[in-house]
């Protein structure tokens, strides 16, 4: 019985073989290509349509770029440090007493601020005595100044150019700087309506001197001023191009400036002693030491 079995299966083994030899190499084979559709080709070989631009947003008022300035002056940098206006003078009376000037510009035409300060060590210590920029300091704001000078340790005078008319802007003090007014000095029809350049007094000794002005004007006259009394009275002199008073004796000639404006030379004589004055600007004495 066992025997018989074993007969018939293998014949059943053989044919069952054969039918897997058969379906694997049929996997093999390339499966046979299938034509697509006429729609379905041209839908894949069309190429994909381009996205269609983007317009450009348009710009706000905060997205606008600022302008590029050409040669833009470094000024314009806010870190940039601000123009020094200061100028400064010093003015020496004797070993102990000096004065020295701080002058800058302020907002404003024809205005100058000052600071004055007074050293009565020879110059190791100094304390401000008077200052534009304090409430209620009576030095002057208005007008460039010309400078300062002391005949005494108490008292000096402070000159000043400005547009005011009919003024000669010479500023007295009598404390040592603290405080300053305004010198009264008379002008003269020939001057009226006229600006007044004024120069700081000179003086030949601690009584004697001279104060000196250009008058512009069509006339442009002649004005200047004399004291011997050390500066309390001022006596005027018009047009006067040669005179006498006391010991003291001058002679002037005018001359045109570059500009043609007229000014003096002014030659003067105290007692022995002889100084030339350049428009009151500056004085020479007769050994050609600058005064």
């Amino acid at each position: 019985m066992k025997r018989t079995v074993i007969l018939i299966a293998l014949p059943l083994l053989f044919f069952a073989s054969i039918l897997l030899s058969g379906c694997s190499s049929g996997e093999r084979q390339a499966p046979e290509r299938i034509a697509p559709a006429a729609n379905d080709e041209q839908t894949l070989s069309a190429p994909a349509p381009a996205p269609p631009p983007v317009p450009a947003p348009s710009p706000s008022p905060t997205m606008e770029a600022a302008p590029v300035l050409e040669n833009a002056s470094p000024s314009s940098d806010p870190q940039a440090p601000e123009p020094d206006y200061r100028r400064s003078e010093t003015f020496t009376l004797n070993d102990a007493n000096a004065w020295t000037a701080d002058y800058w510009a302020t907002v404003g035409m024809h205005t100058e601020d000052m600071k004055l300060s007074r050293s009565t060590d020879g110059g190791k210590t100094w304390t401000t005595v008077a200052d534009t920029s304090v409430p209620g300091s009576t030095l002057p704001l208005g007008g460039t100044k010309v400078g300062f000078m002391f005949l005494t340790p108490v008292v000096g005078w402070l000159a000043l150019n400005s547009p005011l008319d009919d003024t000669v802007q010479v500023y007295r003090t009598e404390d040592a700087g603290r405080s300053w007014s305004l010198e009264k000095l008379p002008v003269p029809d020939a001057a009226k309506r006229s600006n007044i350049q004024s120069s700081l007094p000179f003086f030949f000794n601690d009584k004697q001197g001279i104060l000196t002005t250009i008058v512009i004007n069509d006339a442009q006259p002649q004005l200047f001023y004399l004291t011997s009394d050390g500066g309390k009275t001022w006596n005027m002199h018009l047009n006067e191009h040669d005179g006498k008073t006391g010991n003291l004796s001058w002679t002037t000639q005018r001359r045109e400036n570059a500009v043609g404006r007229v000014e003096f030379n002014y030659h003067v004589t105290v007692g022995e002693d002889s100084w030339v004055g350049n428009s009151g600007q500056t004085w020479i004495t007769e050994d050609n030491k600058m005064r």
